[in-house]
């Protein structure tokens, strides 16, 4: 099976309630799958609540009952508190139910956040060397500009593709962040825009430098990662300028 995360790369904002309730564009089918991740972040609204729930589809039976989903319930160990403009990563094990999703709710009752969900499920056992083998470190900005650290540990001369984007609007911008590669890795294509085409060098190793254009503070950027020559997982980091 292919060894890639499956589901939206940019999703709609959903807000909260003041009781648990799904983020629709969170549901992910994990039939076939071991593993399912996800990112949420919160979009400068305010503090939520998140936990990841699953439910059994229940196949149509003999006797003309057409099935569909039981009900969801939450996986144990989950419930998250994230805060105004924070985020926060699952990586669950995808063995135990059909589906997985979301639900948030407000921190505090009647002062509602809004989130959006990146992630999906997949099988991990077909991904060689693809998924904690790849590290991204972030250095403390220095004149506007973010520079992010790429190691892979057992991979050499790897082509990625990476994409930098605000976190309230989650849409490509050259006049809010541009990337390059500014290390031991090699540009393919996109210098100076927010989505770049790289290789590693012989040892692994390349560095992303995030600027921060319009020089706002207090900007926060996300940034994906995805190999472009073999399957494997998107990586995520999000930064913060000051």
């Amino acid at each position: 099976m292919a060894s890639r995360y499956i589901k939206v790369t940019r999703p709609g904002a959903q807000a909260s309630t003041n009781d648990y309730a799904v983020v629709d564009e969170s549901i992910v089918d994990a039939i076939g799958s071991n593993t399912v991740r996800f990112l949420v972040v919160e979009q400068d609204v305010g503090a939520i609540t998140a936990r990841v729930v699953g439910r059994f589809r229940q196949e149509a039976l003999e006797s003309g009952d057409p099935g569909g989903y039981l009900p969801w319930t939450a996986v144990a160990g989950t419930e998250q508190a994230i805060a105004k403009d924070g985020s926060y990563e699952y990586v669950l094990s995808a063995e135990q139910y059909h589906e997985y999703a979301v639900q948030i709710k407000a921190t505090v009752a009647e002062t509602q956040g809004s989130v959006k969900v990146y992630g999906g499920a997949r099988d991990v056992t077909a991904a060689t060397n693809a998924d904690a083998d790849l590290t991204l470190t972030a250095e403390a900005e220095d004149t506007d500009v973010i520079a992010v650290a790429v190691q892979s540990s057992v991979l050499a001369a790897d082509t990625y593709y990476a994409e930098v984007v605000d976190t309230l609007t989650m849409v490509p911008d050259a006049t809010v962040f541009t990337l390059a590669e500014t290390g031991a890795g090699a540009e393919v294509a996109g210098t100076t825009e927010p989505g770049l085409i790289f290789t590693l060098s012989a040892g692994g190793a390349a560095e992303l430098s995030i600027t921060d254009v319009a020089g706002d503070s207090g900007l926060s950027a996300l940034l994906r990662v995805s190999p472009l020559n073999r399957a494997g997982t998107t990586h995520y980091l999000i930064v913060v300028f000051d």
